[in-house]
C-alpha cells in the first residue's frame, strides 16, 4: 500500500459516488466500466504515481527498473503508454511519489538502495542514499479531500528496519533511528504521525514525525503457524483504518491505529493492496487475481466472478485513482484502466438500418463513440412485432472496438432465409458483463417457394400456431385431419396473394393424440404432423 495513492485513493472515492462493477454488494451498487483491459507480455507494473487537482502525467514503475508515461491518464487510449525510460543498474522499482511541482518531479525507490528523481519524464537524477537495502514503499503527507500535498515531507521505508525522511519532496534524506530489523513494507504518514508495517506481527507508530516509536502488537497471538506480515495500509479517515498481509490476512481500526481487529478474507492469497468507498465499503486485491468486496466493514467479502475472469489468475499490485472518477489496477502483465462515473454512456448507438436483397438481410448500424464495448450480439426473431409467438435466438456477434471517440460503423448479413416477416436486435455487451438492447427493427422477406413450416409449439395444448408460405397468388387450403384421415378443421379455404402467413389451431374440444395438417396450393401439396397432449 502506498500513501500517495492511498489517500489519493481516499479523494477519489469520495468524489465518486459508485464503484466497482454493476454488482451489488449488501446495500452498496458497485460499479465498475472498464475502459482498457492491457493483458500479456513480460511487463511487470508493481506501482503507479497518483494525481493532484494539476495531474498530467501518469508514471508506471516496475520490474528491471522500467518507468511508464502516460498524459492524462493515458490519453483518449488510456492504456497507451507515451513514453518510456530505464532506470541504469535498477532491479525492481517498488513506488514513485504523487506528481507535484516539475521542478521536483517524481521520486522512485526500488531495490539495492535505488533512490532516483525523474524530471519532465527524461531526466533522470540518482539522489544520495545513506543505505543499499530494498526500499518498498514510500508515502507523503496529503489532503485527504483534495489531493494536495500538505508539506514537503516523505517518508520511504525498506528491509531491516529501514525508515528514511526528507523533509525538502524528496530531494536530501536522513535515516531515522528505528527499534527492529523487520523488512518494513508499507507507510503511512499524516501530518507528524507515522504508521509502518512489514514481515513481523507488529506495526509501529511515531507521532513525533520518527523520533521516538511506539510498538503495536497486532499479530503474534493471532495465528497458529505463525504470524503474517502487512502489506498495506489504508486510512479511510482519521480513525478508520484496515491493513492486508499475507495468507488473506487483514485488520481493522476505528480508533487511529491505537487497536486494531483482524478480518479475514476467503482464501490464502496475500493482501497487495486496499480501496475503500466508505468506512464498511471496500475493495481488497492480491495475489492470483484475487478481487474481493466488502459493504459491512470487512466482516465478510465476496468475490465478482467477471472481474476475477477478466484478470485470470494474475497477480494484482496495486489499484489506484488516476483522477476523480478514473482508477485502475495494475499487477503481472496487467494494466486495467476503470471509470467509477455511471453517467457515462458506454456505447452511443446513432443508427441500426435493415434491408433486404433476395433471401439475405443485412443490418447496418453506427456508433459516435464506444466505451468499454466488448461487441455486439445480433439477435433475430420470427414473426412480426405485433406476434407474442416464436423467442428471440443470437445468430451472430460482432466485434467492438472497445474505447473510441471515433465513428465506426458494422454490418452483418443473415443468409439464407426463408420468405417471412423477422425482427432484428443488437445486444451490446461490455467487457464486464454489463449489456444494453438496441431497438428493434424490423423486415419482410417474399417467398420464393412453397413452404408449409413445423407447427410451435410442438406437442401443445391447447392451441398452436402454422405457418406457411406462398411464392405467387392462388387458391389455398389448410386442413387439419386425424390419425382416421377425418376432416378436424378447415382453417384456410380462399385466395392469397404472394406472402407468409401464420394461423392459429384452437384443439380446446379435441382429445390428446396425433393429427396432421394438409396444406395445397395449386399443384403444391405438403402434410405436417402434430402432437395434442392434454
Amino acid at each position: 500500500m502506498k500513501i500517495s495513492h492511498k489517500l489519493v485513493r481516499r479523494t477519489f472515492l469520495l468524489l465518486s459516488p459508485l464503484l466497482l462493477g454493476i454488482t451489488t454488494r449488501g446495500c452498496i451498487e458497485l460499479y465498475f466500466a472498464l475502459l482498457c483491459v492491457a493483458l500479456g507480455g513480460d511487463h511487470r507494473i508493481i506501482n503507479a504515481s497518483g494525481f493532484t487537482e494539476n495531474t498530467v502525467t501518469q508514471i508506471y514503475v516496475g520490474n528491471e527498473g522500467d518507468v511508464w508515461f502516460t498524459e492524462d491518464g493515458g490519453g483518449p487510449d488510456y492504456c497507451t503508454f507515451v513514453d518510456f525510460l530505464s532506470i541504469p543498474g535498477a532491479n525492481s522499482l517498488n513506488a514513485v511519489t504523487l506528481y507535484g511541482q516539475d521542478s521536483i518531479g517524481n521520486i522512485i525507490v526500488g531495490t539495492n538502495g535505488t533512490l532516483v528523481r525523474v524530471v519532465n519524464g527524461d531526466e533522470i537524477n540518482f539522489i544520495p542514499n545513506p543505505t543499499t537495502v530494498n526500499l518498498n514503499d514510500i508515502c507523503q503527507d496529503l489532503d485527504l479531500i483534495m489531493g494536495q500535498v500538505l508539506s514537503p515531507n516523505v517518508v520511504t521505508v525498506g528491509d531491516s528496519g529501514t525508515v528514511m525522511k526528507s523533509t525538502d519532496h524528496g530531494l536530501t534524506w536522513s535515516v531515522l533511528s528505528f527499534p527492529d530489523l523487520t523488512d518494513l513494507r508499507t507507510c503511512e504518514l499524516r501530518g507528524d504521525y507515522i504508521l509502518v508495517g512489514g514481515s513481523s506481527p507488529f506495526m509501529y507508530q511515531s507521532e513525533d514525525c520518527g523520533l521516538t516509536w511506539e510498538v503495536i502488537n497486532i499479530l503474534e497471538n493471532s495465528f497458529s503457524d505463525g504470524p503474517p506480515g502487512f502489506n498495506a495500509i489504508y486510512f479511510v479517515d482519521d480513525s478508520v483504518g484496515y491493513f492486508g498481509g499475507s495468507f488473506g490476512v487483514m485488520g481493522k481500526t476505528t480508533d487511529g491505529g491505537n487497536s486494531w481487529n483482524a478480518l479475514f478474507v476467503p482464501g490464502f492469497e496475500a493482501i497487495n493492496d486496499l480501496f475503500f468507498i466508505s468506512p464498511d465499503s471496500g475493495v481488497a486485491v492480491g495475489t492470483n487475481g484475487i478481487v474481493r468486496f466488502t459493504a459491512d466493514g470487512g466482516i465478510t467479502w465476496e468475490e465478482d466472478p467477471v472481474v476475477t475472469k477478466l484478470i485470470g489468475g494474475k497477480n494484482i499490485n496495486k489499484i489506484s485513482a488516476i483522477d476523480e472518477v478514473t482508477g485502475r489496477i495494475i499487477g503481472d502483465s496487467l494494466h486495467i484502466v476503470f471509470s467509477t462515473d455511471s453517467s457515462i454512456i458506454p456505447v452511443e448507438l446513432i443508427s441500426l438500418t435493415a434491408s433486404v436483397n433476395g433471401n439475405s438481410v443485412t443490418l447496418n448500424w453506427s456508433t459516435a463513440t464506444e466505451l468499454n464495448n466488448l461487441g455486439f450480439e445480433v439477435e433475430r426473431r420470427v414473426g412480426s412485432k405485433q406476434s407474442t409467438v416464436g423467442k428471440w435466438e443470437k445468430v451472430a456477434f460482432v466485434d467492438g472496438h472497445g474505447t473510441t471517440t471515433e465513428r465506426h460503423n458494422y454490418n452483418f448479413v443473415d443468409a439464407n432465409l426463408i420468405g417471412g416477416q423477422y425482427l432484428y436486435r443488437l445486444k451490446q455487451i461490455d467487457f464486464n458483463g454489463q449489456y444494453e438492447y438496441s431497438d428493434i427493427v424490423e423486415v419482410e422477406l417474399l417467398p420464393v417457394k412453397y413452404a408449409l413450416f413445423q407447427n410451435y409449439p410442438n406437442p401443445f395444448n391447447p392451441s398452436t400456431i402454422i405457418e406457411y408460405s406462398l411464392p405467387q397468388y392462388g387458391f389455398v387450403t389448410l386442413i387439419v385431419y386425424d390419425m382416421l384421415g377425418r376432416e378436424i378443421a378447415t382453417l384456410v379455404n380462399e385466395e392469397k396473394p404472394i406472402g407468409s402467413y401464420e394461423v392459429e389451431f384452437d384443439a380446446i374440444g379435441l382429445t390428446s393424440g396425433i393429427y396432421f395438417y394438409r396444406l395445397q396450393a395449386g399443384n403444391f401439396i405438403q402434410t405436417q404432423k402434430m402432437i395434442l397432449i392434454k
